[in-house]
């Protein structure tokens, strides 16, 4: 069955290739599709062209919000938070 859950994530420091790349990928192997949400704008991560894009225009200590629509959205949220170093990222309350 499918759900919808999100997170906040606070950045530190501006996610770097390998960050997006592994997020990237991760969404292409995930059973549903994660979403970030910032400047009021919304993408996915499986286009990584825009990805990339949104990443280099981002400002350091921005807020995300990474929504996944899919089967286990608690594991997939897990596993984001280990493509982001936790020197880079902190949960928003």
């Amino acid at each position: 069955m499918k759900k919808i859950l999100s997170k906040k994530v606070m950045l530190e420091e501006k996610l770097n290739m390998n960050q997006i790349i592994a997020l990237h990928t991760y969404e292409k192997s995930y059973n549903g599709s994660i979403y970030i949400l910032a400047n009021h704008e919304i993408l996915t991560l499986g286009n990584l062209p825009r990805l990339v894009t949104f990443s280099l225009l981002t400002n350091r200590n921005c807020q995300l919000h990474f929504i996944v629509e899919g089967e286990n959205p608690n594991r997939a949220l897990e596993d984001i938070n280990t493509y982001l170093t936790p020197n880079t990222y902190h949960i928003a309350n």
